[in-house]
């Protein structure tokens, strides 16, 4: 998986860049294909904010669907992203994160992590179903 995406409610016409098609419903607002790719595994964390009960609960969901679809466990911890703590998957509520409204979201994929950042609840629950579906082979059905 290799993209970055910032995700509104979509408007009539997506921009996706030429020859790259992303498989998720609905598609983001803006879709930048990068190189590299990140693959999760056993040892891949989920990371939430200390004491963000709602990022925990979206965090503790995406596992869940990662785990049923997958067969892949990911737990969930308290951290930060970055440098620190490479190859995580880091969920973020950041009521300042420009650009993006309400139920909006970005999210990032590098080699060495994934980000999921939104201004409200809701915009990181869509990102991360967005994510669960870019994880998830075969639209929902196969072996990871």
């Amino acid at each position: 998986m290799s993209a970055a995406a910032a995700a509104q409610t979509p408007p009539a016409e997506s921009v996706v860049a030429p020859g790259y098609s992303v498989p998720v419903l609905p598609l983001p607002a803006l879709v930048q294909a990068r190189e590299g790719a990140f693959t999760p595994n056993a040892d891949t964390p989920i990371l939430v904010p200390a004491g963000d009960a709602e990022a925990r609960r979206i965090g503790e969901l995406l596992s869940e669907y990662v785990r049923r679809t997958r067969g892949l466990d990911l737990a969930v911890r308290t951290g930060q992203g970055g440098a620190a703590d490479h190859a995580a998957i880091t969920l973020d509520i950041d009521a300042q994160a420009g650009g993006i409204g309400a139920e909006g979201y970005q999210l990032d994929v590098s080699p060495q992590d994934i980000r999921v950042a939104a201004r409200a609840p809701a915009g990181l629950f869509y990102g991360a179903v967005t994510l669960w579906q870019l994880l998830t082979p075969d639209r929902g059905s196969g072996t990871p």
